[in-house]
């Protein structure tokens, strides 16, 4: 069952920017609080927007402290807290100028820029999926000013836990062409094992550490030639000249296929076209012949049946009649048989 648990957050960022308003002791669009933690918990979107009002005007400490707090360490307060999608809680912070911390905070700020906001609160966090998740945030006791916070990278830019390439690669090792990346790059030596890149998400993590792969190497390039032999040979494991020559071939193939397929195309439309002009013949009665068949293949659809027309009509062979022996075997009176008795007989028969 789900509990309350106090959540304060702590780990090690980095980013400089600088937004500070000396003169009016502000620090406006500092990161409160992302989705994130590298303290390993998650927070849903959800429960960042119901707890808005309990970030708005929160009060800002140097450090977290496990109980209580001194006015002495009060340096700050949040204002005009929001929600933003897809990064997290952002506000101003307007601090205590004559606060004798102020002077060594601002210059930490300004010169090294990896501190920055961690909330002390009580929320409510489930296991979803192997994750600890918070998923609704009880009360804030403050925002402090810390010097690792865990889900900021600094006072401005939103963090997401970065991810080593390498270990990134790793995890889907066994595909083949993941494996067949990592040699090459094991083999080039171009890509590090501290390289980083930050995921957006866990469903696009190993699309976006084939790309850092990829950048990593390009920009570690000394110009545009030695960045695309890079990339090509992380690609394709040869040169530039290799990957021509791939290209061609593979170019060539495409030639030779699309000209296959034309040929059994038009076979396959003369034939259906062929079916269709005997079709015709028959259905207007005419006689059917290569020689006709071929006339109306050499003219135009619309015209076919105009000309399939202008021919006559297929001769009908006259029905079969019963001959004059059986005429006469069918005859009343009494008959010996079918045929004549005697050669008089069969000459009177046929005169």
């Amino acid at each position: 069952m789900a509990k309350t648990r106090l959540l304060q957050e702590f780990f090690e960022s980095e980013i400089a920017v600088d937004k500070i308003d000396r003169e009016a002791g502000v620090i406006k669009g500092v990161k409160v609080i992302g989705f994130k933690s590298r303290n390993g918990r998650e927070y849903t979107p959800k429960a960042l927007k119901e707890a808005l009002p309990m970030y708005e005007g929160a009060k800002v400490y140097v450090d977290h402290k496990a109980e209580g707090r001194n006015f002495h360490e009060r340096w700050g307060k949040l204002r005009n807290c929001s929600f933003v999608e897809g990064k997290g809680v952002f506000g101003d912070l307007h601090y205590l100028q004559e606060s004798p911390l102020t002077k060594t905070i601002l210059e930490a700020i300004t010169r090294f820029n990896d501190s920055g906001l961690s909330h002390d609160a009580d929320g409510i966090m489930e296991s979803v999926s192997g994750k600890n998740v918070v998923t609704k945030i009880e009360r804030v006791h403050s925002v402090d000013f810390v010097e690792s916070p865990a889900t900021n990278s600094n006072l401005f830019e939103s963090v997401e836990m970065k991810t080593k390439i390498l270990a990134a690669l790793r995890e889907a090792v066994d595909q083949k062409s993941i494996a067949q990346l990592l040699a090459r790059l094991a083999e080039s030596k171009q890509v590090s094992e501290d390289a980083e890149f930050e995921p957006s998400s866990d469903a696009t993590k190993l699309v976006e550490a084939i790309g850092a792969a990829f950048s990593h190497i390009a920009a570690s390039a000394k110009d545009a030639s030695t960045a695309l032999s890079g990339v090509v040979v992380l690609a394709v494991g040869g040169s530039v000249e290799d990957l021509q020559a791939k290209l061609k071939e593979a170019t060539d193939k495409n030639v030779a296929l699309d000209a296959e397929i034309k040929t059994l195309k038009e076979s396959a439309e003369k034939t259906s076209a062929r079916e269709a002009c005997v079709k015709l013949l028959e259905s207007l009665d005419r006689d059917v012949s290569d020689m006709r068949v071929e006339a109306l293949l050499a003219i135009s659809a619309e015209k076919r049946q105009h000309l399939a027309e202008s021919w006559e009509v297929r001769k009908q062979r006259p029905d079969s009649s019963k001959g004059k022996f059986q005429e006469g075997a069918d005859k009343g009176g009494d008959q010996k048989g079918s045929l004549p008795d005697s050669p008089a007989d069969f000459k009177a028969a046929i005169l």
